[in-house]
């Protein structure tokens, strides 16, 4: 077999570039497996989200245009729980605030969130968490907002 200039065999260079590729695609949906589960398979529920997670969300606001979030979330497993953030968006930043939140989650592992800033601002959250509660990703659900991400428990 003849070896190429990088010394790989010739046909070893579009298999490597069709695994990446299948990588990319697969981590671009992964977010969408997590909600699907298989029926019967996961098995969620509030105290299935326990501890701290930490992550950064993303988007654009009506309001202020771009935006992001990097942020410090506690899940008190009983539906509840508390936020330290850091935002920055076209206007200002950065700027610091706590939340605190409510949440349900359903056997499938989706639920939905209303988060209540230190400001009374409040803001509606739909989500999946994968069935071990490693992951949680957020896509805010308010008027004229885009914004999501992807928390991991620490």
């Amino acid at each position: 077999m003849t070896e190429s200039l990088s010394g790989r065999a010739p046909w070893r260079r579009p298999l490597m570039l069709t695994v990446t590729a299948g990588a990319v695609a697969l981590t671009a949906v992964a977010p969408v497996e997590v909600a699907a589960a298989e029926p019967g398979t996961a098995q969620c529920s509030v105290r299935t989200l326990h501890g701290n997670y930490t992550g950064n969300l993303s988007g654009r606001s009506g309001a202020v245009g771009l935006l992001a979030f990097q942020t410090l979330v506690a899940f008190n497993g009983d539906g509840t729980g508390t936020t330290q953030a850091t935002s920055m968006n076209e206007t200002s930043g950065p700027t610091s605030f706590t939340t605190t939140f409510t949440y349900d989650l359903q056997k499938n592992c989706s639920g939905k969130a209303t988060v209540t800033r230190s400001t009374g601002e409040v803001t509606h959250w739909v989500m999946s968490v994968s069935s071990r509660g490693s992951k949680v990703h957020f896509l805010q659900t308010d008027a004229r907002s885009v914004v999501t991400g992807t928390l991991d428990r620490v």
